[in-house]
């Protein structure tokens, strides 16, 4: 039986990569295990806001972006233009209904955070965004991109590993 976690690869923000590891800090290395099956990526700037600090995360993305290919370096034309088009269209705010949201830029990065990376990222490539954050909800939703909480990123792929002689308990 194929689970729900398996049909998608999953562009993970920093902050669902720094919680997973806060909350479940002996089954981050789970992760590790899906960025070699191509099942995980991060954009270049969430590479490099881990890389910023010195810890194991930083360890897991770099080893990620030598060994794996899991880092999306922000090249290919057509994904540089998307990202352009989206960070300038949900940066300032985003019109969601009648209603005007906080934009990516209202975050404590400001025009410096990787929200619009993810939400580009995902859209050129047809990938799942994995994101807490409401500026990246929102725009994944007007994009028609998946998007899911660092939650419901873990119980799928907890999903995945039962009966693989998982660290999962349920």
């Amino acid at each position: 039986m194929k689970h729900e976690g398996s049909s998608h690869t999953y562009c993970l923000d920093a902050d669902a990569l720094i919680n997973i590891k806060l909350y479940y800090p002996k089954e981050i290395r789970r992760i590790n295990q899906y960025a070699k099956k191509g099942k995980v990526v991060i954009p270049e700037g969430v590479y490099r806001e881990i890389c910023r600090k010195s810890d194991r995360l930083k360890e897991m993305v770099q080893s990620w972006q030598k060994k794996h290919s899991a880092v999306i370096w922000l090249l290919d034309p057509t994904l540089q233009r998307e990202l352009v088009r989206i960070d300038n269209g949900y940066g300032e705010a985003i019109t969601l209904g009648d209603q005007k949201r906080k934009g990516f830029w209202s975050s404590k990065s400001g025009k410096l955070s990787a929200d619009s990376q993810v939400v580009a990222v995902c859209k050129v490539r047809g990938y799942a965004a994995v994101s807490n954050d409401e500026a990246v909800q929102n725009a994944c939703h007007i994009e028609n991109v998946p998007c899911f909480t660092w939650q419901e990123f873990y119980r799928r792929m907890k999903q995945d590993f039962i009966g693989q002689g998982s660290l999962f308990e349920l």
